[in-house]
């Protein structure tokens, strides 16, 4: 017979902790998201198009943004700069115009840069397919029907398992 396990009650500090893992792992998806606008936007190419650097009022008028967006893009930015896609100069916070920067990763994405045949690369976080796949991971490993993914991948061999509940909610191919 085995021995009863003990269970063991985290202490504050580790909950915290916890706390903080869960949510910052139940938000990285935004940073994709974000990653994604500043590609669809061509925000690194305007980077680029300004000689290498611009501030939130640059990007406005490359972009030919609405000046109501201006708060929302400087919100993508800050997080595009945290999560190491764009540098910044300065802040917004202490009076002086935060400066957005290429640093390596971004100069990646700008359009008519080329370095060994990195473009693949750029548009794989355009692709809807990849999230439709990952939402479609639980219902595969839970499920007992077959669903195709081809819809996903554009391929026709693939199958994966889910419940024949929710075979019409499978993501259908655009014609």
């Amino acid at each position: 017979m085995a021995a009863p396990s003990q269970a063991i009650v985290p202490m504050d500090a580790e909950l915290l902790q916890a706390q903080a893992d869960l949510w910052r792992h139940s938000l990285y998806y935004l940073t994709s998201m974000a990653l994604k606008c500043a590609v669809e936007l061509h925000i690194p190419t305007a980077i680029h198009d300004l000689g290498g650097s611009a501030t939130l009022p640059d990007l406005v008028t490359a972009l030919s943004l609405p000046k109501t967006k201006f708060p929302f893009l400087g919100r993508v930015m800050r997080l595009l700069v945290t999560s190491g896609i764009f540098a910044s100069d300065g802040s917004s916070g202490d009076g002086v115009e935060a400066m957005y920067r290429l640093n390596p990763l971004s100069w990646l994405l700008v359009e008519g840069v080329e370095s060994e045949d990195h473009t693949y690369q750029k548009y794989s976080c355009l692709e809807p397919a990849h999230g439709t796949t990952l939402r479609l991971g639980c219902l595969w490993l839970t499920g007992s029907g077959r669903i195709c993914v081809s819809h996903c991948h554009r391929c026709s061999r693939i199958y994966m398992v889910c419940p024949s509940s929710m075979r019409d909610k499978a993501p259908r191919r655009r014609a």
